[in-house]
């Protein structure tokens, strides 16, 4: 125990900014959303079994019209747009669901999800048409259109956030169809706390959504509880009992505070991770290392 207790409080050694980045599961995006967000599941437009409409107009909004039906087909929000698209029905190419379509290699056609409200976590299920590739990538922007990241993509899901907002994202087929469904965005929980890396090995803890310049401080321990209240918060109890500190200091401009070190393996699948926000008294959900 007292091994555990020093090499954690050596988180602190080195701090650094955490950057947007990929979100690794739907189940990550969702606990970052509260359990809230938008969801679109394209379910809206009647498709017969089998069967695909498309449009030519090039975009698809709330406000649109869609092959002749609409408005009211999505959720506001969210633009989508690509020369022509097709909204594929569930049984179309072996699709066990309706989807949106498509980017498509050898047409050199893409999907842009372009967000008319605010959004810093977003995230969307991708299918291909069965016998076909579905390789290629999604590439996310800021709201100043500038590139935060390109990711591969193969089917499966994809997601992304970023504290600041994300402004579209441009998914492209390298070769064969990628169909888009089950589309989730919106804003993240204002305080979050991750913890990424290899339990045992070195391990990045990160507070992010704090106000720059905040008073920010990592607890850790082994027991979920409740303790306090923090100095300075006479209304915050954090939720671990008995924590100890493993690193403080200041959100930087981008209200982020980030700590590393080395984790041994009696730490792993033992030890609580907490984050707080001493200035606006706030703290963040507990992860497990």
């Amino acid at each position: 125990m007292k091994r555990c207790a020093i090499v954690l409080a050596s988180l602190g050694l080195i701090a650094g900014a955490a950057s947007a980045d990929e979100i690794a599961d739907r189940a990550t995006l969702e606990d970052m959303l509260g359990g809230g967000g938008t969801l679109e599941d394209f379910e809206t437009l009647s498709i017969g079994y089998g069967g695909q409409r498309s449009d030519s107009s090039g975009y698809l909004n709330s406000d649109s019209i869609f092959d002749g039906s609409g408005p009211g087909l999505v959720q506001p929000g969210a633009d989508y747009i690509s020369p022509t698209l097709w909204w594929n029905g569930d049984g179309y190419f072996s699709l066990n669901t309706q989807t949106l379509a498509d980017s498509s290699g050898w047409r050199g056609f893409a999907i842009t999800i372009e967000y008319t409200t605010e959004v810093t976590a977003m995230g969307i299920d991708m299918q291909g048409y069965s016998g076909y590739a579905m390789d290629g990538t999604a590439s996310v922007y800021d709201t100043s259109n500038n590139l935060l990241g390109v990711a591969n993509v193969n089917g499966g899901f994809f997601g992304w956030e970023n504290a600041d907002g994300i402004g579209y994202v441009v998914v492209s087929a390298n070769s064969g169809y990628i169909m888009i469904d089950d589309h989730l965005y919106g804003v993240g929980d204002q305080l979050r706390l991750t913890v990424t890396g290899d339990c045992p090995g070195r391990m990045t803890a990160c507070v992010t959504g704090a106000d720059p310049g905040d008073s920010i401080a990592i607890i850790y321990g082994t027991s979920a509880g409740s303790a306090g209240p923090v100095p300075g918060c006479p209304i915050l109890f954090v939720d671990i009992r008995r924590p100890k500190v493993a690193a403080t200091g200041t959100a930087d401009a981008n209200g982020e505070f980030c700590t590393s070190g080395n984790v041994p393996s009696g730490a792993c699948g033992g030890v609580l991770v907490q984050g707080v926000d001493r200035t606006t008294c706030e703290k963040t959900a507990v992860v497990g290392i």
